[in-house]
C-alpha cells in the first residue's frame, strides 16, 4: 500500500474517532461524512469550530428547521472550515429558501443542493440562475425516468447545474451513460444505475469509455471478492471513472484500503457493513486523484442522507407495529 494512502485512512479514521467522542448523539454515518470532508484536505477536524458552527447554526433556525436534521454535520465541517461561518451559513440559507420556494416542508435533499450551490458559485447574484438550471434539469430528468427521480435527484441536479455545461448535453450524456450501464446488466438498482450517470456527466469525455471504466472497476473489484454497492454507495464510482489513473491501479488500490480499513476499530466484520467500507476506501483513494472530490462527496452526501431516511422509516414502522401487535393483544 501506498504510504500516502495509508497516512489518509489513519487520518481518516481519527477524524471519525474525534466526532464520535464529541457529538456521541449524532448519526455515526454523518460522522464518517465529516471525517471525509477534512480528510480530503488533510486536517484533523477541529472539534472546538465544529461545536461553535453548531450552536451558529441552533442560533439561527428553529427547534423543528431542516437544518437541524441529518445534513446539519455536514454543514457544520463545511462552515468551520469556510473561514466566515456566519456568511457561510446565510448563503446557503439564501439558496435554499429559491431552491426550497413554494414547498410546505422542509426537504434535507434541498439544503445539500444549496450547500452545492453556494459552495460552487460566490456571486450571490448568479444564484437565481443556478437555482432556475437545477429545477429545469430536474424537470428534464423526470420527463426521461419519472419513477425514479425523486426529491433525492436534486442535489445532482445543482451538481450539474454548476458545472457549465450545457442542458442539452448534460441530458443526453447522463441517458446514453444510463441505457449503457443498464445493458452491461451489472447492476441491479436502477435508482443506483441513475445516480451514476448523473456522477459520469459532471465532466465532458467518452460516454462508452466512461462506462466502460466504472464497468471495470466493478467487476475487477468483484474479482477481489469486494462486492461494491449498488444502491446510494454506487454514485461514487463516478468520481474514480472520471479520473486518468489506469483501472487496474484503482481496483488494486481500493482492494488494499478496504483491507486496511477493516484492521481498524469499527471497521470490521462486527463493525459498519462490508458495502459501506468499501465506498469508505473507494472515497479515499479517489481523494487522492480528481478534483471532482468535493462534488462527489456532496453525491455520497445525499445517498447517506437517505440511508438514514431509510433507517429511519423503518425504525418507525417497527414501532408502529409493534405498537399495534401490542394493543390488538
Amino acid at each position: 500500500m501506498q504510504e500516502i494512502l495509508k497516512e489518509k485512512i489513519d487520518l481518516f479514521v481519527a477524524n471519525k474517532e474525534r466526532m464520535q467522542n464529541a457529538f456521541k448523539w449524532d448519526n455515526g454515518y454523518m460522522h464518517a461524512v465529516c471525517s471525509l470532508i477534512y480528510t480530503s484536505i488533510n486536517e484533523e477536524i477541529n472539534i472546538d469550530k465544529m461545536k461553535e458552527a453548531d450552536q451558529l447554526i441552533k442560533s439561527k433556525t428553529g427547534a423543528f428547521s431542516g437544518f437541524r436534521g441529518n445534513t446539519r454535520m455536514a454543514m457544520m465541517a463545511q462552515m468551520a472550515l469556510s473561514g466566515d461561518m456566519s456568511a457561510y451559513f446565510n448563503a446557503v440559507k439564501s439558496v435554499y429558501e429559491k431552491l426550497n420556494a413554494k414547498k410546505w416542508f422542509d426537504s434535507e435533499y434541498r439544503i445539500v443542493a444549496a450547500m452545492v450551490i453556494a459552495q460552487n458559485e460566490k456571486d450571490e447574484n448568479k444564484y437565481d440562475d443556478l437555482v432556475a438550471k437545477t429545477n429545469e434539469l430536474m424537470e428534464r430528468m423526470r420527463e426521461n425516468h419519472p419513477w425514479l427521480t425523486g426529491d433525492d435527484d436534486i442535489s445532482f441536479a445543482a451538481l450539474l447545474a454548476v458545472s457549465g455545461l450545457e442542458t442539452d448535453y448534460l441530458i443526453a450524456d447522463m441517458e446514453k451513460c444510463y441505457q449503457i450501464l443498464k445493458d452491461s446488466k451489472k447492476f441491479g438498482s436502477a435508482n443506483g444505475m441513475q445516480s451514476l450517470s448523473h456522477a459520469l456527466s459532471l465532466e465532458l469525455g467518452n460516454i462508452e469509455g466512461k462506462c466502460n471504466r466504472v464497468i471495470g472497476i466493478y467487476d475487477g473489484l468483484k474479482e477481489k471478492k469486494k462486492k461494491y454497492g449498488q444502491t446510494y454507495e454506487l454514485s461514487t464510482l463516478g468520481g474514480l471513472a472520471l479520473s486518468d489513473v489506469d483501472v487496474s491501479e484503482l481496483v488494486e488500490q481500493i482492494a488494499e484500503a478496504d483491507d486496511y480499513l477493516m484492521t481498524k476499530k469499527g471497521f470490521g466484520a462486527l463493525g459498519i457493513g462490508s458495502a459501506q467500507r468499501l465506498m469508505y476506501a473507494s472515497m479515499l483513494v479517489m481523494q487522492q486523484y480528481t478534483a471532482k472530490v468535493n462534488t462527489i462527496e456532496a453525491a455520497t452526501l445525499t445517498g447517506v442522507v437517505g440511508l438514514i431516511i431509510a433507517q429511519e422509516a423503518a425504525l418507525i414502522g417497527a414501532i408502529t407495529a409493534t405498537t399495534v401487535a401490542t394493543t390488538v393483544n
